[in-house]
């Protein structure tokens, strides 16, 4: 509740909301091409992996309960949390590594089953 209330505190008040609107993503002013919602979420995904094809897993939580937790860590930890994450709006900008994790954990689960059958 405290975190909604610093929120409209701070976008209710036109100067400090000015002042937020400046330090989100900048759009250059006279561009003929604007960058399109995609290509947006393309760029927070590389920018979440380093832009040097770093693991989907390291990418960092950066918002509530588990802020300053790795997917991996969030995969053992509460991988429901990680499925929620995928499908709700505000892990929009993780689905591509969230994708990604959750396909490694599958994989890993379905080896662990086939050793188990063989044993």
């Amino acid at each position: 509740m405290a975190e909604l209330n610093a929120a409209y505190a701070l976008l209710r008040d036109p100067e400090r909301r000015m002042e937020y609107d400046r330090t989100r993503v900048a759009i250059a002013i006279g561009s003929s091409t604007r960058s399109s919602l995609m290509e947006r979420m393309q760029q927070a995904r590389n920018a979440d992996l380093g832009g040097s094809g770093e693991s989907p897993a390291r990418a960092t939580i950066d918002f509530g309960r588990y802020a300053g937790m790795t997917l991996a860590e969030l995969a053992r930890v509460d991988p429901a949390y990680l499925e929620w994450l995928r499908r709700h709006s505000s892990g929009a900008r993780y689905r591509h590594q969230i994708d990604a994790v959750l396909g490694a954990l599958a994989a890993r689960r379905a080896a662990a089953v086939r050793v188990a059958v063989e044993d």
